[in-house]
């Protein structure tokens, strides 16, 4: 199942939420296939993650994991690599999108 709603990501990842944590928060959709690829390619490096919290915060994409205490710092590196790659991808596509906005309607 792709995802394209904040409700897909839930349902396709709601196994992951622990039930004392938030989940998925405030995500917009346009933001949805990309998230869903990250957590696809960070399940295969580490199948029994957790997602603490995946939201927008300040206008930026924030995703908090838990890892399973054995879980070598490498592969938590390389999953924290990725998660702040899409967090920069994330931060450039609002920042030409609101310049696009900005040339369109000022």
């Amino acid at each position: 199942m792709k995802c394209k709603t904040q409700a897909d990501l839930f349902e396709k990842y709601q196994h992951r939420v622990p039930s004392t944590w938030y989940g998925f928060d405030g995500i917009p959709d346009v933001w949805v296939p990309k998230i869903d690829k990250l957590l696809e390619e960070i399940a295969v490096i580490l199948p029994d993650f957790e997602c603490h919290q995946c939201k927008e915060k300040f206008g930026g994409f924030r995703l908090y994991l838990g890892y399973p205490k054995e879980t070598p710092y490498e592969i938590i590196d390389l999953i924290e690599q990725k998660i702040a790659v899409l967090e920069r991808q994330i931060a450039k596509d609002e920042r030409e999108a609101r310049e696009n906005y900005k040339k369109e309607n000022l």
